[in-house]
């Protein structure tokens, strides 16, 4: 016993014994720190991952003209508190044009630009009926022309960006008069299709963007087309289509 007394009293006082609990201590300190660093990895790879989806969801492409059922549904659920920004160099597509109608019907602010050429030439009665027939829903319309000859360059040029943008209306507008029949997510659509149903028969390409900086830009760009543009308030008498057709009638979309 007495050894063993011994044998332990002395194993107690040895510096290597002393050691073992720092040590361990140490070593769990060091597990902590690891697990601590594994976690953050994770959450960095799942907010990497998030971002993916994200951007995956935030473009879409639409070859040819598989874009316009889609559009039009967009449109067709929006009202009241949507702002809708248009650019066309014409304006003649039938679902297109109801639906930008019914949209402004429902109390969405719509502004339109056009191409000036596609509001004087006697030759376009479909965009003329176009444009009374949203004139008549309350949307406001405008017409701008491109960038002047130059030396350069010595042709005129001329609104040909073909570009819808649906945003959330700025709530200091004015007061709605229907409600929106379901919510809607803020987008633009850009590419290369008309608002006419001559473009069905092209090879075309549409895309659309939900990014928010996206948004925000393509309002910025439209906004300042818009305060150069010249006010179209009716449509000439002598373009009115005979008969006072309809849309559906001038359009061959």
């Amino acid at each position: 016993m007495a050894r063993t007394q011994l044998l332990d009293r002395s194993l107690g006082s040895s510096p290597h014994s002393a050691a073992l609990p720092s040590r361990v201590t140490t070593a769990e300190r060091e597990n902590e720190a690891l697990r601590t660093e594994v976690r953050q990895l994770r959450a960095q790879l799942a907010e990497l991952e998030a971002r993916d989806r994200s951007a995956e969801s935030q473009a879409q492409l639409y070859p040819q003209s598989l874009h316009i059922p889609v559009l039009v549904e967009v449109l067709a659920g929006v009202g009241q508190e949507c702002h809708i920004r248009v650019t066309a160099y014409t304006l003649d597509l039938c679902r297109a044009v109801e639906a930008l109608v019914s949209a402004a019907q429902r109390g969405a602010t719509v502004q339109v630009l056009l191409d000036s050429s596609k509001t004087t030439s006697l030759a376009c009665n479909s965009t003329a009926a176009a444009v009374e027939a949203l004139l008549e829903a309350g949307a406001a319309l405008r017409r701008l022309s491109g960038r002047p000859a130059t030396k350069a360059n010595p042709f005129p040029g001329a609104l040909h960006a073909k570009s819808i943008g649906l945003s959330v209306k700025d709530q200091t507008g004015e007061c709605p008069r229907v409600a929106n029949p379901r919510p809607f997510q803020p987008q633009v659509w850009l590419g290369s299709h008309n608002f006419t149903g001559a473009s069905e028969g092209n090879e075309e390409l549409m895309a659309r963007l939900t990014h928010s900086e996206v948004l925000r830009g393509y309002e910025s760009w439209f906004d300042g087309m818009w305060s150069r543009g010249f006010p179209l308030r009716d449509v000439p008498a002598r373009r009115r289509l005979r008969g006072k057709q309809s849309v559906a009638a001038a359009s061959t979309g």
